[in-house]
């Protein structure tokens, strides 16, 4: 029996999973059959972490949706939708960062600058 093998059942606990991705996908499952862990490989070779995320039913059910009208897994829509919020959370906190050396530096519109642009607007929204 090998040492990925679930010695109640005589079966492997690894289950290649059929994906279309590029990923290459093995599951640990329990006595149950019940996944415990997926492990993800690129075919580059790159490993993906894995870690379990609870969402609400409702949540869970809308991800089922749209994973299969796209026919894709759920944990690839996971992974995907992760990712974008990771970038855009780096992107924000660099532009937030970006904003505040700026005005460590004194670089920012003086209040005169503010009340000018202020001004032209409030007078453009009254003669409308």
């Amino acid at each position: 029996m090998s040492r990925h093998s679930d010695p109640r059942r005589g079966r492997s606990l690894f289950n290649s999973s059929k994906r279309k991705s590029s990923l290459m996908s093995k599951t640990l499952t329990n006595h149950v059959g019940s996944p415990i862990i997926e492990v993800n490989q690129r075919k580059l070779g790159t490993m993906t972490a894995a870690f379990t995320v609870r969402v609400s039913d409702e949540t869970a059910s809308k991800l089922n949706q749209i994973a299969e009208k796209l026919d894709r897994s759920r944990a690839y829509m996971a992974a995907e939708a992760i990712e974008a919020f990771v970038e855009q959370q780096e992107w924000q906190l660099a532009e937030i960062e970006a904003g505040l050396a700026e005005a460590d530096r004194g670089e920012f519109a003086s209040a005169e600058d503010v009340a000018k642009i202020v001004g032209k607007y409030v007078k453009s929204a009254r003669q409308s």
